[in-house]
């Protein structure tokens, strides 16, 4: 694995220019990677020790549904768990024990877009499900469970031990629980159930609520919870579909959300929802220096990898066809793994 410098990456990015359209995105890149990450003030971030301690023990526009609801199991037996405190900060997965993945992305039309993978060059994907459509991309798959799989019983089925298959070691939570059109549970449900996302020995997001004021009171009385009752949270993960025209917008959000739970950061979903492609991708393009400088954020995954409806047919990183756009170009001209010092490098699936 050859580490890049920020002096390689422009390298890198001038020689192997994706498409005409590309908008100079070596150009742009390597001038943000110079200013964000080699400026201390803007690379260092705030952690809050307390917040750390309190919580780890256990816009904002709503997204349409992505997919169908879980189908709802037969409950049998119930799963006897012991909640316990957690201090192990997820790595974000690799390779080798140096390089994560950092650069994914959330997928739609699969098993038909499992091609994109590929084309993206991503590190890691999900598809807000729990088992993978694309089983043989030798990219990790990260797991849901999206919503509520026993509606209504306080005796669950024990969730599948595949979760941890080809050493996957997440288990992203609860989606848009505050969203009447996404899983769209209570605080009090989503607690209920949390021991049996515990027994699964898997390291656990916190449920991904909506980026706005909503999704920010339901984490709130959640993350209460938890620490009244002892469950552990091993990480965040976040939405952001805000205000697009300053990119501090996403980087504030971020850091309060850090700031005020001390745990690390995926950022799981965002994009400029209902803006112009033009737009997307002069976002992205600012913003992933910025991003790659919060020494908090994991993972990121942007939405989304085909065009959607309801807002986000000019988000995509490809056409319905599968070519890239100009923001798919931006996309894949951001190296998609990351050493632990936070050097951004290439990802070599193995």
């Amino acid at each position: 694995m050859v580490i890049l410098t920020i002096a390689s990456i422009v390298v890198v990015l001038t020689t192997t220019a994706l498409a005409a359209n590309a908008l100079t995105l070596s150009t742009h890149w390597t001038s943000s990677m110079n200013r964000y990450l080699q400026s201390p003030s803007t690379a260092t971030a705030s952690t809050s020790v307390a917040a750390a301690a309190q919580f780890r023990p256990g816009g904002s526009r709503h997204a349409p549904p992505r997919g169908p609801a879980p189908t709802t199991t037969t409950t049998s037996t119930s799963s006897t768990t012991s909640t316990t405190t957690s201090t192990t900060q997820p790595s974000g997965g690799s390779t080798g024990s140096d390089i994560s993945p950092w650069r994914g992305a959330g997928l739609v039309d699969l098993p038909g877009a499992c091609s994109d993978i590929q084309t993206l060059g991503l590190s890691w994907y999900y598809n807000w499900g729990t088992t993978t459509p694309c089983p043989d991309v030798g990219v990790p798959f990260v797991p849901m469970q999206w919503g509520d799989w026993c509606p209504g019983s306080t005796t669950c089925t024990a969730l599948p031990s595949t979760l941890g298959a080809n050493g996957n070691k997440y288990l992203l939570t609860f989606n848009e629980p505050n969203n009447s059109s996404q899983s769209d549970m209570s605080v009090a449900r989503a607690l209920q159930l949390w021991p049996y996302l515990e027994a699964t020995g898997l390291q656990l997001s916190s449920p991904a609520v909506t980026g706005d004021s909503s999704g920010s009171a339901w984490l709130a009385s959640f993350m209460a919870g938890a620490k009244q009752q002892g469950l552990r949270v091993d990480f965040l993960a976040l939405h952001w579909y805000g205000d697009c025209s300053n990119t501090q917008n996403l980087i504030n959000y971020l850091a309060g959300m850090e700031s005020t739970y001390g745990l690390p950061v995926w950022l799981t979903e965002f994009s400029c929802y209902g803006d112009s492609l033009a737009v997307n991708t002069s976002f992205f393009q600012q913003v992933a220096p910025e991003l790659a400088a919060l020494p908090y954020l994991q993972r990121f995954a942007w939405f989304t990898n085909r065009p959607y409806p309801g807002g986000y047919e000019y988000t995509s990183l490809l056409t319905s066809a599968g070519a890239l756009t100009t923001t798919g170009s931006a996309y894949v001209a951001v190296p998609s793994a990351m050493t632990s010092t936070r050097q951004l490098v290439p990802w070599t699936s193995g």
